[in-house]
């Protein structure tokens, strides 16, 4: 796989694979050509999507010529548009793979002589395993660094159990991540009182890990939940955002980023009041999420990832609204609510709130407020966005 976002992919990402001859592997395919329309073109397209998928994930880029499993030179592939393509490709993957595979990529590269190549990012699944199911063709595939192969029984059975095994870690991470945090565990020390903990987990983390370094020097810095500011330091999970500490060496929050790309966020500030005023918190969630996610973009941190919101310490708060109906309080001491399951990463504009984020987030957000009472969010209007009165 390109260690680059599909959407920022250049043909010098595409010549480097011919100048440095980097054979196709567990992680790379190269097809001179688009699937032909016969079945047995078909049909290769789909064990080879299918391949990926149910193993680390990788690019198959259409419009290189190899031989032996080198890359030797572009074949271009004329002018395509991306959509036209990827809703080609969309289409037999829809018909051809159980259950559907998320968080597919397709982006046309633009060569200098004006033709295209086409680069199909398949992530590592978590939602697998997949299989080929196709005009009576019913196989399950995985890969080596020799590429595609049919699997087993057994090795079936191991496909399934691998898959359950990542959301079940992704529980495991919060509930020992909670179990600290309660006791007071943190890389800065906070306040006694309540707390927001926000947590973003990739489900298939990066091979190799993230550069935390580059967070550190590059233009998208890390920072805390509800600060644009703060310092920050190594430490030996990754690298750690913080509001300055005060006189009492205590700090209103952080952010750690782990070298798995995974994000831990946590604040105390906002719920000081005891009480939380339900627009405002969620406009606070949602743009930290957005902030988070722009950053894991950037770092190429591939979905699918999971979206996890805690809150601490909340027994009796009321979730305030403009009727200021002190009857509506949450009924618990910890809201550990709903995971969020995100297939694509999506894009915002920093500084701006994303209703694309909103949206996603709109489950989480109904979950709060039906612990204090209420039917759920309302934050959102009839047509689902989120636009609070």
């Amino acid at each position: 796989m390109l260690p680059r976002p599909p959407r920022v992919i250049t043909e010098d990402d595409l010549q480097s694979l011919i100048d440095g001859e980097v054979l196709e592997m567990r992680g790379i395919e190269y097809k001179e050509k688009l699937p032909g329309g016969t079945e047995a073109d078909k049909k290769e397209f789909l064990a080879d999507a299918v391949s990926f998928a149910n193993a680390g994930g990788g690019d198959i880029i259409f419009g290189m010529r190899a031989e032996d499993g080198v890359p030797k030179g572009f074949v271009p592939i004329g002018h395509v548009k991306c959509d036209d393509a990827m809703l080609r490709l969309e289409q037999l993957m829809r018909d051809g793979i159980q259950p559907r595979v998320p968080g597919v990529h397709a982006i046309s590269v633009r060569l200098h002589g004006g033709s295209d190549i086409v680069v199909l990012r398949i992530p590592a699944s978590w939602a697998g395993p997949h299989m080929v199911k196709y005009k009576g063709s019913q196989r399950f595939y995985s890969r080596s660094s020799n590429g595609k192969y049919p699997l087993d029984v057994f090795e079936i059975g191991e496909l399934f159990a691998s898959s359950r095994g990542r959301t079940d870690r992704v529980r495991d991470f919060r509930l020992e991540r909670m179990g600290r945090i309660i006791a007071g565990e943190t890389p800065v020390r906070l306040p006694d009182g309540p707390r927001t903990v926000l947590h973003i987990v990739p489900l298939s983390p990066p091979t190799g890990g993230v550069d935390v370094c580059a967070v550190a020097s590059g233009r998208t810095r890390l920072r805390p939940m509800y600060y644009n500011g703060g310092d920050s330091r190594y430490n030996l999970e990754g690298l750690l955002s913080y509001k300055a500490l005060d006189s009492q060496g205590a700090s209103d929050g952080y952010t750690q980023l782990y070298r798995n790309g995974a994000i831990e966020a946590v604040e105390w500030r906002y719920l000081a009041a005891e009480g939380l005023w339900g627009s405002a918190y969620e406009r606070m969630v949602i743009e930290a999420c957005s902030f988070y996610m722009n950053l894991l973009n950037d770092l190429g941190v591939p979905a699918p990832v999971a979206i996890l919101l805690t809150l601490l310490g909340v027994q009796d708060f009321p979730i305030q609204t403009r009727s200021n109906d002190s009857s509506h309080v949450i009924d618990r001491d910890s809201l550990l609510l709903p995971e969020i399951i995100v297939e694509e990463l999506p894009e915002s504009v920093a500084g701006q709130l994303s209703q694309d984020v909103a949206k996603v987030l709109r489950p989480c957000f109904d979950a709060l407020w039906n612990a204090a009472g209420y039917p759920r969010s309302l934050s959102y209007d009839q047509a689902g966005e989120w636009a609070p009165k």
